[in-house]
């Protein structure tokens, strides 16, 4: 998450994310999935969904994790649909990276 985040930085994270998780970085788990970057069942990215009204409410149309770093080739933006919601929990929120002395 370079420029964010640091390699290897201590960060705080806060559990139960609530309200609108619209671009706000994220600590997402999937199940059956490995992300490319850390081979992983978990991911932290920046949070962007598109959504569909419907007679509940609304329902996502399509879920994107956005790293910050800006090497798409390395950081590929992951993308989810519907089907995958499920299988898809926000288990935290970023909150800050911790400075440590040297």
């Amino acid at each position: 998450m370079e420029p964010t985040i640091h390699d290897g930085a201590y960060c705080v994270f806060r559990a139960g994310v609530s309200g609108t998780r619209q671009n706000r970085i994220l600590l997402v788990q999937k199940r059956d999935f490995t992300d490319p970057d850390t081979g992983g069942g978990y991911t932290v990215k920046r949070y962007e969904s598109q959504k569909a009204a419907t007679e509940d409410g609304w329902s996502h149309e399509r879920i994107r994790l956005i790293p910050d770093n800006p090497d798409r080739a390395t950081f590929p933006v992951l993308e989810f649909t519907p089907e995958d919601d499920s299988d898809l929990q926000a288990i935290a929120e970023f909150v800050q990276m911790l400075t440590l002395p040297d």
